[in-house]
């Protein structure tokens, strides 16, 4: 539930459902149905108001920042909506970031973003800051820094938005 001024909205209720390993699930619905809430309650971003959320065994309603972060590093790849790609950072170094963070050496995280990026086609935009991408370019940089540490969920808001129809198949 969130608060808008004096009125209570309730983004989810009476959520409940299991995916299996290997599983692929798309939750679909209307602008402001709560898909959003739902994948950053099950990432770990945010905490439901009641009720409890278990990824791979862990109760992450009942657990602090602190565990929260590390859960997030080990278990889950994010692809924002919005990609929140670091501003001051470059194609590569977005990408080696995030391996950076999961305790890659840099030089083998920045080896494997530079791989990465040729994956998508986007080697010869490495150097270029989010600003200079179109927005399928900063979609499919955030996709494989989301990726990058070969998490065992993968989360995505609106996975192919930006993207034209031939990028978005790929």
């Amino acid at each position: 539930e969130y608060m808008l001024g004096d009125v209570t909205v309730k983004a989810l209720n009476d959520v409940s459902f299991e995916i299996a390993e290997g599983e692929f699930v798309s939750i679909s619905g209307p602008s402001g149905s709560g898909k959003t809430t739902l994948l950053n309650i099950i990432g770990g971003l945010d905490t439901p108001t009641n009720g409890l959320i278990k990824v791979f065994g862990h109760d992450l309603s009942a657990r602090d920042e602190d565990f929260l972060a590390a859960f997030r590093c080990a278990y889950i790849g994010f692809v924002f909506q919005s990609y929140n790609l670091i501003s001051t950072l470059t194609s590569l170094e977005n990408v080696a970031f995030a391996m950076e963070i999961a305790g890659w050496p840099a030089k083998q995280a920045v080896k494997n973003a530079g791989k990465l990026l040729k994956t998508v086609g986007l080697s010869h935009r490495a150097d270029h800051f989010p600003s200079q991408l179109s927005g399928g370019e900063q979609q499919r940089i955030a996709f494989i820094r989301a990726l990058a540490n070969d998490p065992p969920l993968v989360l995505v808001d609106e996975p192919t938005g930006n993207l034209d129809l031939k990028t978005g198949l790929e």
